[in-house]
């Protein structure tokens, strides 16, 4: 689905202001079973959506966490930066008590491309639409290689190609299959699917899950085909994306490990990661193509430029923390947030600018009506929602930890 910027502009503004009057109201309603209701101020909520409605800044904090900044992955140059700017912003509104909350434990290496090239140079020249995995290895300058389509289905294949692969690029899976799509982007869920969600028993399958032997299998295959690979020296594993019409999802890179031993498995990001290759992603229906080419018995060389960067001087996660302290009910905290970090291959716009800046806007209309909130309000900017919740487990505040197991967050 494609939003225009005024499209946009008008969805942030009406959860703003649905935020805001949730932040005011959600205690009175949640404390009405203990102790008598508080008066909703209506007039407060009116000068509320006035401010909002007129003189909005939520769309200037949306394009400078897209636009200027861009990328804002864990660990990264442009999350610090991010960060910063959401102080900044807080600071310029009155609030001067905005700082970096470190998690209490580290995270791991931080990462950012400096620069990318993939095009097909054989038989026909063509541009890749393709990724760097984040925490891939970049390459040593420009690899020119003719692609080498690693078709191992048996574990007997892979005698293939012992001594065939160093220095080469490679096809890592085979085709993956883009069915057509006749159905609209976006629908509504519908009441039955919903109840069947309301009553499924997320926790209870999740704890029987357990490997089929057909997944277990493939499962041990892949962690064989890898270390081939790292064993053969390749110089760049290509995998299809998710997507289709030039879509391409792009997560961390893949730390081969095998599948009985979860004490060797770490994530590409983790100080002690063993060697990994250079690990990209192409757009499903141009892999497929260059797969087809193969097959026909035809050499295709690729050109590949991975030039990318480690940040290892601080390996802490870090939140942005800030509040506005209340009145008589100060030791009570009301809640607001978004992750603020992204993944490195878009800006991030509605993962996670868009709530980041709600929450953001949240605090500045409180400053700029100098409403006097008789709780505390807090903002937490969250890092490392897209590797896991860690940035989400606050350190330091038992109401937050109590109510964040409670679901409340």
């Amino acid at each position: 689905m494609r939003f225009h910027w005024t499209d946009l502009r008008r969805i942030l503004s009406s959860s703003l202001i649905l935020c805001l009057i949730g932040t005011i109201t959600a205690p009175i309603l949640f404390s009405q079973t203990q102790q008598p209701a508080e008066k909703v101020d209506i007039e407060v909520i009116n000068r509320i959506k006035n401010e909002e409605l007129q003189h909005s800044q939520i769309m200037e904090t949306v394009s400078y966490l897209t636009d200027v900044i861009g990328p804002r992955l864990t660990g990264s140059p442009g999350l610090r930066r991010a960060q910063q700017y959401a102080i900044e912003r807080l600071r310029e509104w009155g609030i001067a008590n905005g700082q970096l909350e470190p998690w209490g434990r580290p995270f791991g290496r931080g990462w950012s491309l400096e620069g990318f090239t993939a095009n097909v140079t054989a038989p026909a020249f063509s541009p890749l639409i393709a990724y760097p995995k984040a925490w891939s290895p970049a390459t040593d300058g420009v690899v020119r290689s003719e692609l080498v389509f690693f078709d191992v289905k048996t574990e007997g294949d892979l005698a293939k190609y012992k001594g065939k692969l160093k220095g080469k690029i490679v096809l890592f899976v085979p085709a993956r299959p883009v069915e057509p799509n006749f159905l609209p982007p976006a629908r509504r869920t519908s009441d039955e699917d919903l109840q069947k969600l309301a009553a499924a028993k997320f926790e209870s399958e999740r704890a029987n899950f357990q490997l089929s032997s057909d997944r277990r299998a493939r499962a041990e295959l892949n962690y064989k085909k890898w270390q081939m690979l790292l064993d053969e020296n390749a110089a760049v594993v290509l995998e299809p994306g998710f997507g289709d019409a030039g879509t391409v999802s792009v997560t961390g890179a893949t730390v081969p490990a095998p599948v009985d031993a979860p004490e060797q498995r770490s994530r590409a990001w983790d100080l002690n990661a063993p060697k990994i290759l250079p690990q990209v992603v192409v757009a499903a229906e141009q892999y497929n193509r260059i797969v087809r080419l193969v097959s026909r018995g035809l050499p295709v060389r690729l050109e590949i430029n991975i030039d990318a960067r480690f940040f290892d001087q601080d390996p802490m996660g870090y939140n942005v923390i800030a509040e506005i302290p209340g009145s008589d009910l100060k030791e009570e905290v009301v809640m607001i947030g978004g992750c603020l970090d992204s993944w490195h291959t878009a800006t991030g716009a509605t993962d996670n600018a868009a709530g980041a800046a709600v929450a953001l806007e949240v605090m500045r209309l409180f400053k700029t009506l100098n409403l006097k909130p008789r709780r505390t309000v807090r903002i937490g900017l969250w890092s490392a929602e897209e590797q896991g919740p860690s940035g989400r487990k606050l350190r330091s505040d038992p109401f937050c930890q109590k109510n964040w197991r409670a679901g409340a967050l």
